[in-house]
Order: structure tokens, then C-alpha cells, then sequence
């Protein structure tokens, strides 16, 4: 697993804590938040303005995972907005912009995963 899809993880997993669920909701979407089930992020680089050639890192574009449900993806997005509402100002002017690109990651279902998650005819 890459740095910033364990940052990812981890990031999720501190506000799950902190977001204002019930439990069973938190344990269901505890039980989905595992490695496998984070999207990728492809680093977006420009050249630095001086025109030194440097290459400067301006944003990152995820990849929607292919099997992923509407209701996770919710899930996943609320998680984020609670780590975002808790960041200082300083950290959130850091903050590189992420930009979610049509093209999907078609990384296999985890085993056993919860199928709440995955998107099938029925869902």
C-alpha cells in the first residue's frame, strides 16, 4: 500500500471516532475500511512558474474504485469531511486539491467484503 492510501486509511479511521453515527453504523463501516477499499490518487505535476524546470506537485486525480456503492462511497466522503472540519487552518491551506477523474480502478472486491458496499444489479 502506497503512503498516501495508508494516510488515507488512517485519516478515516481517526474520524470514525469522531463523526456522530451510531454505533452499528460506525461497526458496518469499520468493517469496510481496510487497505483494498481505498482509491488510488496519481500525482499531478506542472512545471514550477519560475520556469526552472522543476516540476512542482499541483494536485492529485483519483480513481473511483469500479465496485464500489453509492452508500460507501457517502460513507467514505463523510469520514473525509469530518477529517477536513478538524484540520487547522495552517494544514487545510496546505491542502493539495483532489480531483475525482471518470476513469475507475478496476482492482478486484476484497474477499468477504460487506456486499452494503458493493455495487450489484440489486443496488
Amino acid at each position: 500500500m502506497t503512503g498516501r492510501k495508508r494516510d488515507k486509511l488512517s485519516r478515516r479511521l481517526i474520524s470514525l471516532e469522531k463523526v456522530n453515527w451510531t454505533t452499528k453504523k460506525k461497526a458496518r463501516v469499520a468493517e469496510c475500511l481496510v487497505d483494498e477499499a481505498m482509491s488510488s490518487e496519481e500525482s499531478c505535476l506542472e512545471d514550477d512558474a519560475y520556469g526552472h524546470g522543476k516540476m512542482k506537485l499541483v494536485k492529485y486525480k483519483v480513481k473511483s474504485l469500479a465496485w464500489e456503492s453509492e452508500r460507501f462511497s457517502k460513507a467514505k466522503k463523510s469520514l473525509d469531511d469530518v477529517y477536513h472540519d478538524n484540520m487547522s487552518k495552517r494544514a487545510k491551506d496546505r491542502l493539495l486539491p483532489r480531483q475525482t477523474t471518470p476513469v475507475k480502478e478496476n482492482r478486484s472486491v476484497p474477499e468477504g467484503f460487506p456486499a452494503w458496499a458493493v455495487v450489484t444489479a440489486e443496488n
